[in-house]
């Protein structure tokens, strides 16, 4: 269920847990992104479509509601929630003079381009890529977690990961690194934000740690 979006979104569905509706069928009066059935981190994702786009759709894609808001990403060691980290959308603010474009790429690396949705994320807000903000207006420039304008890619390219040791066979371990405040938190990841907060850690992660498991 872990790696099937459809079957993950039924499961939501049948314990109450809100999750953006998702079709095949006809065009929706609501944007809409379209994703792969089985992918993680964007990959393979188009859009985000206005509503009532006709998209073609390939075997294993669907089409989902497309929301503005904040990002979360979980992770997990077995059913036990051990980090999870909360980012809002990539975003930037007006000063009367700037374009849209120009306030987004002053957001980026050299030599990185801005993402190739990025002017479908403008239209959805009723503007252009070449529209100026006006002084403190605030405006979405990506949407996706793994968007280098998101403050937590950012930090992580900031970053060093800890080295890995070499797990037992059979499960997935998570690795341990420090935030700033030098407190160990495990997650499953190798680098992440230094903002992430540490969830209690379980027996099983005591237990991994001192048989030398965990870093």
């Amino acid at each position: 269920m872990a790696q099937d979006k459809a079957a993950f979104k039924e499961f939501a569905h049948a314990h109450g847990v809100p999750t953006p509706p998702s079709w095949t069928d006809t065009p929706r009066a609501e944007p809409f992104l379209v994703k792969t059935n089985k992918s993680s981190l964007g990959q393979g994702q188009r859009g985000p479509f206005a509503a009532g786009t006709q998209v073609q759709l390939a075997p294993g894609e669907y089409c989902e509601r497309f929301i503005f808001g904040s990002l979360v990403k979980a992770w997990y060691w077995n059913a036990e929630l051990v980090v999870a980290e909360h980012v809002t959308m990539p975003m930037v603010q007006g000063d009367r003079r700037q374009t849209l474009r120009q306030l987004a790429t002053a957001r980026l690396d050299a030599g990185v381009a801005l993402p190739r949705h990025f002017a479908n994320v403008a239209q959805l807000q009723g503007l252009g890529p070449e529209s100026v903000l006006a002084s403190g207006q605030v405006a979405f420039a990506d949407y996706q977690y793994m968007s280098p304008m998101n403050c937590a890619q950012e930090s992580r390219r900031r970053s060093t990961p800890f080295s890995m040791r070499k797990a037992g066979s059979g499960f997935s371990r998570p690795t341990a690194t420090r935030c700033c405040t030098r407190r160990s938190i495990i997650t499953c990841s190798t680098r992440f934000s230094p903002h992430l907060l540490p969830a209690p850690r379980s027996d099983a992660c005591r237990v991994a740690e001192r048989r030398g498991v965990l870093a």
